[in-house]
């Protein structure tokens, strides 16, 4: 949980374009990794789509940060490190529980949770089930407490009704992983983490990266913004390239003249020495174009487990079930440079299929999906059928007796001739 805080908060910053959050409540905090991670992404001032080195905690628009962890030799390593720093007006605060004056019962905190977030919150956990499960509710509930208001007809004169997800889901629809009680399919994602010597050691491991899972979800108050007409981050540098060599391939062929090599004109003195090539990766967007790709994204399907790279298609699990070759060259590009939990701009080729999930009836009368049956697999559940050695034996035994009779049945019929 604590290794996907840097990608959370990007996804923040990066889909609602901004950087003035003033308060973080951090639950687990352990060390304060998540004071970093939020300093290091909500800065004033700084585009953070470019590099960012050399950043100052106290340039951050934090103001206020509760960490909250009984964990009480982790605190201290997480006050030694803040013992020093400059934090401006920064105030960090440590607590075992969260202290709210107002207690209330459990039944009656769900509305402080919406309440206390602000405009927009996060939440985040480990790639478990249960830690699925526990976001998976938190995004219903805020969706749900979003849907009461646009019906109430009382809060028809408030600015910002309703609520919807930013990330990582495109939709506000119910999610099609998540089984209560019986859930076995996490929607989370991975972030490597390099391993120092000290941490190699302590694990007796080789390896000096660790792949580390979470979930998490991005709410923000009011209406979902509509689905732009634009596709503006549909074509790329492959793409245009690909348009390029069909318009020249189109045009019409012109007669070469000779000339003599001498005779050369002079240059114009206004004409450039030499072409400067622009790398197109390196060339940044203008605003304009950035708040369309900001708008679009909000539709784009993403990607919730890894992407089955094959040679000539790519099957992902998103909306989009294959990208073949025949697609384009842009589509199938961005498909073989796609990674787990990155969104997917193109539209799909063929119709989408929803991910097959076998149930089976519990004892208590609910159902729910079979751990691993027919997950990412083209058999179906009949063909799957395990084959055990009795079944194997008398299988050959059947087959024996069957070529006995016929071996019999041959000798019989050559007698008779």
């Amino acid at each position: 949980m604590r290794t996907g805080a840097p990608n959370t908060r990007s996804s923040i910053a990066r889909d609602i374009k901004l950087h003035a959050i003033q308060i973080v409540i951090d639950w687990g905090a352990a060390t304060g990794s998540g004071l970093w991670a939020s300093a290091h992404t909500f800065q004033q001032g700084v585009d953070v789509s470019q590099d960012m080195e050399g950043l100052k905690i106290s340039d951050t628009s934090l103001q206020t940060y509760i960490a909250i962890d009984k964990r009480d030799g982790l605190v201290t390593i997480g006050k030694r490190l803040l013992r020093d720093l400059e934090k401006d007006t920064l105030t960090v605060i440590w607590q075992r529980a969260f202290h709210d004056d107002n207690k209330m019962a459990r039944s009656l905190g769900e509305d402080t949770i919406a309440l206390n977030v602000g405009e927009r919150c996060s939440y985040s956990d480990h790639n478990t089930t249960s830690g699925f499960e526990n976001i998976a509710e938190a995004r219903e509930l805020l969706l749900k407490m979003g849907r009461k208001e646009m019906e109430d007809p009382s809060t028809e004169d408030w600015s910002i009704r309703g609520s919807h997800v930013v990330a990582p889901c495109p939709h506000d629809g119910e999610c099609p992983l998540l089984h209560p009680g019986t859930t076995q399919l996490a929607c989370g994602f991975s972030q490597r983490l390099q391993r120092p010597s000290f941490i190699r050691l302590t694990k007796h491991s080789t390896v000096g990266h660790e792949d580390i899972g979470y979930s998490y979800v991005v709410i923000q108050r009011g209406a979902r913004p509509v689905r732009p007409s634009s596709k503006s981050g549909r074509i790329g540098a492959t793409g245009k390239r690909e348009l390029d060599r069909k318009a020249e391939s189109q045009t019409i062929m012109k007669e070469l003249r000779l000339h003599d090599e001498n005779n050369v004109g002079e240059m114009p003195p206004d004409a450039p020495h030499a072409v400067e090539l622009s790398n197109p990766l390196r060339v940044p967007l203008d605003y304009e174009l950035q708040t369309e790709l900001r708008k679009e994204a909000y539709s784009w399907p993403r990607l919730v487990f890894p992407p089955l790279k094959k040679s000539g298609h790519i099957i992902l699990d998103a909306c989009t079930p294959e990208v073949p070759r025949s697609q384009g060259k842009q589509p199938y590009y961005d498909a073989r440079k796609s990674s787990w939990g990155d969104l997917f701009p193109h539209e799909p080729k063929n119709p989408p299929q929803e991910r097959y999930q076998p149930r089976r009836a519990k004892r208590d009368g609910s159902i729910g999906p079979v751990r691993g049956a027919d997950i990412g697999k083209r058999r179906t559940v009949e063909e799957q059928t395990r084959i055990s050695y009795e079944a194997l034996s008398e299988n050959i035994k059947e087959n024996r007796k069957k070529s006995r009779r016929d071996r019999i049945s041959q000798g019989l019929e050559n007698d008779s001739v």
